[in-house]
């Protein structure tokens, strides 16, 4: 009787222990073809290698725009790709954030200023423009190709070819073009905008056009269709989003991770470049929400033209915010 009863229980235990283990098995298999993946088109390579070509004459006319950061790029950004689809299934559209846990966080136009140095204020810049006019960079591609048929690889390998016979501000002017397009406003297309010829053109004007607006929309735009297409479901796990995606990675970096060093570099995607972040503790810190209390302008930074002038203008948009809300009231 004892006997038996020990084998009833021991076949028990048995099967107990197979249940689990197949559960195991299928949560895995499950999770490697059904896990979300955000992919994106964000990288450094063409800049990288124009970086090893530039001169001291180059690199000092690239350092008087607002992205004399490029000139720091060696090798593709690391990116952590959990961060990108955590981020997503986070994302509350309609209050323009993200929710941790119980902590909402908005995602602002001035967290672009931050993370790449870009200005809020000065004129803006309409990509789609169909009224273009004369432009001597445009000229050199309107020459060869034709009008109208614009390619970065193209555009690239000109650059490469030409960098020592080309006069060094059109260099300059070409690199910029190139770098806006591969780094602040990448697409899975590879869409050119023909206005930003005209932009370039205007090299020593670059600070007069308010750019982190421009790539804080881009990207959303993108970000936002991918997040509906999720909510939708329809049994998708790949998402692709357009765009300066690495923003978000400074952004996480920010207001989760304690730094052992002072972000002294401006802008912060230097700081931020070289900083691996481990998966485990990427979902702990989206799980459990804790931030850190401080990650607004440091007084460094509020010495930055572009800084100054952005979170003031931040600040001037959360007040008219609070009035339009009190007279709905």
């Amino acid at each position: 009787m004892r006997i038996g009863i020990w084998f009833y229980l021991w076949g028990w235990g048995l099967e107990f222990v197979v249940f689990c283990f197949l559960e195991e098995m299928f949560t895995r298999v499950f999770s490697f073809f059904f896990q979300l993946y955000v992919r994106h088109s964000m990288k450094t390579k063409y800049v990288a290698g124009l970086n090893a070509l530039l001169i001291e004459e180059h690199r000092c006319i690239i350092s008087k725009t607002p992205f004399k950061w490029f000139l720091d790029l060696q090798d593709n950004l690391r990116i952590g790709m959990n961060i990108l689809s955590d981020l997503l299934t986070k994302w509350i559209d309609e209050r323009g954030g993200f929710l941790f846990g119980e902590n909402f966080v908005q995602f602002k136009e001035v967290d672009v200023t931050l993370s790449l140095g870009l200005s809020l204020v000065g004129d803006k810049i309409n990509l789609n423009e169909k009224n273009l006019l004369e432009s001597h960079c445009r000229n050199y591609f309107d020459k060869e190709k034709g009008k109208g048929k614009y390619k970065l690889d193209v555009i690239y390998d000109f650059v490469l070819k030409n960098h020592k016979k080309l006069p060094a501000i059109d260099v300059c002017r070409l690199y910029l073009f190139i770098g806006i397009h591969e780094i602040l406003l990448p697409s899975c297309s590879r869409t050119i905008f023909p206005i930003l010829f005209e932009i370039v053109d205007r090299i020593n004007d670059l600070g007069t056009f308010c750019w982190a607006p421009l790539v804080y929309h881009y990207l959303l735009s993108s970000f936002c269709k991918q997040n509906l297409s999720w909510k939708r479901g329809k049994g998708a796990t790949n998402f692709y989003v357009d765009g300066c995606i690495y923003v978000f990675q400074v952004w996480f970096c920010d207001r989760f991770i304690p730094s052992n060093a002072c972000v002294h570099k401006y802008p912060r995607i230097l700081h931020w470049m070289s900083v691996s972040v481990g998966d485990k503790f990427i979902k702990v810190a989206m799980e459990t929400g804790v931030m850190l209390d401080e990650y607004g302008a440091s007084r460094k930074e509020m010495g930055e033209s572009s800084v100054k002038a952005s979170v003031h203008r931040n600040v001037e948009d959360v007040k008219k915010g609070k009035k339009s809300k009190n007279r709905k009231k």
